[in-house]
């Protein structure tokens, strides 16, 4: 199924529909599924053996952005958006910049994004109706409508309205240079920046 679906992270049950959603994820040395870099697939799983009973679908696709076609072997490809989610800001694939898939090799570009671009953690509400991505790039928190996979609501975190209960907000938000910080700084769990 790996080559169905590429790297993923966040993964969301939907208990009402026997579906199991899984978004796209960077990470290095490895690529994105044959639908880009910010794909959310759709799995038919028997709820009861927990085996896959169907074929894995594209759920949606934020944004609009470019991926690695092994068609030409370039990364060319085009994947635009679906649902409405054309107008999210989201990243292209980075593996293109310096870096052959089949061979492993460091990429500056592509090592500084993880955990800032593609997807991250997702959910599905209660009764099944929602589904919720946290897009890395902007911070967003994006509600899909499962029956239909169109975006229903987009949600911007703003790092700002969390310093009352982050006290060191201030100080969290200014620290450019982490590697330096961790070595005297104590550990703090408001980090948001």
């Amino acid at each position: 199924m790996a080559e169905e679906i590429g790297t993923t992270w966040g993964l969301a049950w939907n208990r009402e529909s026997n579906e199991l959603y899984v978004a796209s994820y960077l990470k290095m040395f490895t690529g994105f599924g044959p639908e880009g870099p910010n794909a959310i697939y759709r799995v038919p799983v028997d709820p009861y053996t927990g085996q896959v009973n169907g074929a894995v679908s594209l759920f949606a696709r934020v944004g609009d952005s470019t991926g690695y076609n092994p068609a030409t072997g370039n990364f060319d490809k085009s994947f635009p958006g679906t649902g409405g989610t054309g107008g999210v800001d989201v990243c292209d694939d980075m593996h293109g910049y310096g870096t052959d898939l089949t061979e492993p090799v460091y990429n500056d570009t592509l090592w500084t994004n993880v955990m800032k671009c593609s997807l991250g953690d997702i959910d599905v509400s209660p009764d099944g109706s929602t589904l919720y991505v946290s897009s890395l790039k902007n911070r967003d928190i994006l509600s899909f409508d499962t029956a239909t996979g169109n975006l229903v609501d987009t949600d911007t975190f703003a790092p700002s309205l969390v310093a009352d209960i982050c006290p060191n907000y201030n100080e969290d938000v200014d620290l450019r240079d982490r590697r330096e910080r961790r070595r005297s700084a104590p550990r703090r769990w408001c980090v948001l920046g």
